[in-house]
Formats: structure tokens, sequence, C-alpha cells
């Protein structure tokens, strides 16, 4: 009966709809996918067989049909293309070609273990450096599900299970993920002095955590979604940590158990994860800590708005504002980490970190491309299609941060602590395929310092 309900739907389009004013979609063929399932594909496109469309508006909802595709991160390249159908006069039929990615990754890096890469690079401690192992698999089944599975040894050592984007049902809307993780540390960020993280090396693991965490995200809409994560932890710290800051955690214990609540909602509607340049996203969380053995308790709030503005053909304006607001009943050092750790970051600020209990920081950027995004066919490795083909954008920029950290308590050396901060500076972005960024950048801040640095991001590595 369904064929049959949509092929009247699309008999009434055609005869119904006059002038040029709507369009009816008759068809919607897929190609260029071999593992990718039809549905995951249809699930992200914001119309249907049958739907009616204004005509001027066409173009805007292939456009966003297209940025819904690629913001899967299953494909490297996506067409949208609208042509007239060929037997009912007014009505249009949508083709879609993809190309897939690579999905299936064997996991082989060296972890630079610091807060961001330009840390490590300053101090060149290969002590600092952790070797993973394991694979990345991504679209398993062609449904989208995500499997990681590694082993880490080195600077840190333990393994990490994830099992995620598990969709229930065929729209997408309920999805859930499982992991579960172990690790262990011979040095731990134990303290802050002079707006500095100082670290603690032991010949004994000086910490020890295992994890395990659940979560349900529910996406009334293609570009909201609602998540819930419940995670079980468990801390094993070493005596010579709370030798050196019996603050560290809010009391003398050395293991702690306990569990994690969060609750966050984000809606995105940006053109593009990867780098967006037109668009917004507004995100909060409310997460809270309970220890069953200790009685500690800690809760944070955050929030996050960012916005992305196209001025003037290859001009555009971004801008991100980023704070936070905690509470708890103890003294705990780990518990007041605020810019420089996370999301809350000043460009010119990447060797310091500000401690508090609430923070704000907003980070500016001007850009301008400076090449258009550009398709490169490498040929180099022919029995690898799906290497062989890559995009390459490249953007100079410009930013001014600007911050600042509420402390109730901050040690007299940390003089960032209740202060307005800000930085500035310039750099080129340059924007590849399968989800890569690199960032290097000339900043300053109001100390008197200056310099450059360097990062790498990826949504999928």
């Amino acid at each position: 009966m369904l064929p049959l309900l949509v092929s009247f739907i699309i008999l009434l389009c055609g005869n119904f709809l006059y002038s040029q004013k709507y369009t009816c979609i008759s068809n919607i063929y897929l190609s260029g996918h071999r593992t990718t399932k039809d549905h995951i594909i249809l699930r992200e496109l914001p119309f249907k067989q049958g739907d009616s469309i204004e005509v001027q508006n066409l173009d805007k909802i292939l456009t966003l049909a297209k940025n819904n595709l690629i913001n899967l991160s299953l494909f490297n390249f996506v067409y949208v293309d609208a042509v007239p159908n060929p037997t009912i006069t007014k009505n249009t039929d949508i083709k879609i070609t993809t190309e897939e990615r690579w999905f299936v990754w064997p996991l082989f890096s060296l972890v630079f273990e610091e807060r961001n890469l330009s840390s490590w690079l300053k101090k060149g401690d290969l002590g600092r450096i952790s070797v993973e192992g394991g694979i990345n698999a991504y679209n398993i089944w062609g449904l989208n599900h995500q499997i990681v599975l590694s082993y880490k040894f080195g600077f840190r050592s333990g393994f990490k299970f994830e099992y995620n984007n598990i969709a229930l049902g065929p729209k997408g809307r309920h999805i859930i993920g499982l992991g579960l993780y172990f690790q262990n540390l011979g040095t731990e960020n134990y303290s802050t002095r002079d707006n500095k993280p100082l670290y603690q090396k032991t010949f004994e693991n000086i910490l020890q955590k295992t994890e395990a965490r659940i979560k349900y995200s529910y996406r009334p809409t293609l570009r909201k979604t609602h998540l819930i994560s419940l995670k079980f932890e468990k801390y094993k710290i070493s005596d010579t940590l709370l030798l050196y800051n019996p603050d560290y955690w809010g009391n003398n214990d050395t293991v702690r158990t306990g569990l994690w609540f969060a609750y966050s909602y984000t809606n995105d509607q940006r053109d593009n994860h990867q780098f967006p340049l037109k668009g917004y996203i507004y995100s909060g969380e409310a997460k809270g800590y309970r220890s069953f053995n200790s009685g500690i308790n800690y809760a944070l709030f955050t929030g996050r708005a960012q916005y992305f503005i196209p001025l003037h053909k290859r001009w555009y304006v971004a801008t991100a504002l980023t704070a936070g607001i905690s509470a708890r009943n103890v003294n705990g050092y780990i518990f007041d980490r605020a810019i420089g750790y996370e999301h809350a970051t000043m460009r010119g600020y990447e060797f310091y970190v500000i401690d508090g209990q609430h923070y704000m920081v907003f980070n500016p950027t001007l850009r301008y491309q400076i090449l258009p995004t550009k398709i490169i066919n490498l040929h180099l490795f022919p029995f690898m299609k799906k290497f062989n083909k890559m995009h390459l954008t490249i953007y100079g920029k410009a930013f001014f941060d600007s911050g600042y950290t509420y402390n109730s308590n901050p040690h007299p050396s940390n003089t960032l602590a209740n202060k307005y901060l800000y930085s500035g500076g310039f750099g080129i972005d340059l924007v590849t395929y399968y989800d890569i960024n690199l960032s290097f950048d000339y900043s300053f801040n109001q100390l008197g310092k200056n310099g450059f640095f360097f990062s790498i991001k990826s949504l999928i590595f």
C-alpha cells in the first residue's frame, strides 16, 4: 500500500500545484555509496519523496541536505542535484551522489600528553609521549556505528573500548553509546604555580582510574540533540600526590568511587562541522558528581555559543562565547580547572592555565579565504581510490581573545585569576579531507609574551 500511497501523492502534486511556485519531489536517487545503507542517507535529508517545496527555496534546501550528509563524516564528497522529472510536469527528481571515506583505520599513533601540542613542543619531554595501538572502525554494517578498541603504553598506559552511535530504529532519533576505560599514570598535574601546571613523577603509578560510561541521545530534529550520560568511575591515587597537594581532590582518601550524571542540549545550525563559515551552534551542559565513600559533591554548568557570518566574498567572521559556573562542598584542585582546559582556551595563553570556580572566554576571529576549495587528484595509490582525491582550502585569520576567571582563594603566585585577560594574533588555517585542520598562529598576550603556535585538529582521528 505504501508505494501506491506515494504514487497517489505525487500524482496530486502534479495535478494541483499550479504555476512555478511549488515543485513536488517525485524520486530520490542515491548512488556512489557501497557500504552505507540507504536509510542512513535518507534520514539526514530535510525532505522526502512526495514533499512539495517552494521553488525559490529549492537551492537552499539542497545545500542543507549536502551539509547534513557531509557532517556525518562518512563521505569525502557529496553532490546533490535537482533535475526535472521526465514524465510529470513541474515535478523534480533529486540525485545524490556520494564518495565514501575509508572506514577501518588501524590505530598506531604517538600521543603527546600535554594540554596542547605547543606546550609539548616547548618542553620537548620525550617521556611525555604515549604509544597507542588498536583499531578505529566507522560505519559498521553501513549503519554509521563506530567501534574503538585500543591499548596505550608509555606516559599513560591502559585500554579503551567504545561502541558509539547505535541508533535504536531507522529514523536515528534515539542513539546510545557505551564505553569502558582503564588507565595508569606515572605523572600527574597536582597543582598550579606561576600560572603553570606542576607535575609530579613517581616510580609507581601515581594515579589509576577505571571508568564505565553509557550515554543516550535523543534527536527530535536533524540538528537538535538532547544527551544524557551516566559514568561510573573508580580512582586510586598515590600517597605521594597528597603529600605534594593535600587539597588535590578534597580529602585524604587514596581510593574514590563515584558517579557522574550529565545532561546537555545542542542546537547546531552550522553549514559544516569541520570548518564552519555560516550558521550558529549553541549548547549547554549540566553535570554533577557524587562520591560513594566520601560524601563529595560537585556540579558544573557550562554554556557555549558560536556564530559564523559571511561578510563579503571571501571574508568571514567567527565568534565563540564560553562560560562555566561550578559549585562543590570541598576545596579540591581538580574541581577548579577553568581557562586552559578543554573548550575554555585563549590563543596566546597555550603555556598557561587559570584555575577558578567560574570563567568566561570570548574568541572572535576574522578570516579571509586565500585559496578557495581546490580538488586535487593525487594518483598516488591507484588501488586505494578513497585516498586519491582530496580537497584543500587555505584561510588567513586575525583574532583577539579575552577572558576572565573568578577564583575565591587563588595561590599568590597565580596572578592571572580574578583579572581581565586578553590576547591577539594572526595565522593560517589549512582545511583538507578526513576532517583535518592544520593551524599556524603567531600570537601575543598582555604579559608581553609572543610566539608561533601550531595545532592539528580532526573530527576523525
